[in-house]
């Protein structure tokens, strides 16, 4: 397909509707394979669509934020995990037998 000016970014309807969604990644991977190009470019083509559609930058930011309130808590469990960890493996280990 080629690239037409414009604020449709010559993209497919599909990867349109995935933009509404929020799916920004599955956009481009629904402009790769339509047009036949490279990562890069369909990248600038879906980010000079969603520059030109604040809607739709909207809807990004939005699953951008679900998805942090669902990873901040199981990244602080982590955190505290490695924290526990180590203060075992610094304070938890017996002393050395002593020699006679």
């Amino acid at each position: 397909m080629p690239s037409t000016p414009g604020t449709d970014a010559g993209l497919p309807p599909e990867a349109i509707a995935a933009l509404r969604q929020g799916l920004k990644i599955d956009a481009i991977k629904i402009v790769r394979e339509a047009t036949g190009l490279g990562l890069k470019e369909s990248k600038d083509r879906v980010d000079l669509y969603v520059r030109n559609h604040p809607d739709v930058e909207r809807a990004i930011d939005e699953v951008a934020a679900v998805a942090w309130q669902k990873t901040q808590p199981l990244l602080i469990g982590l955190a505290v995990l490695v924290l526990v960890a180590a203060i075992w493996f610094v304070f938890g280990q017996a002393p050395p037998a002593s020699a006679p």
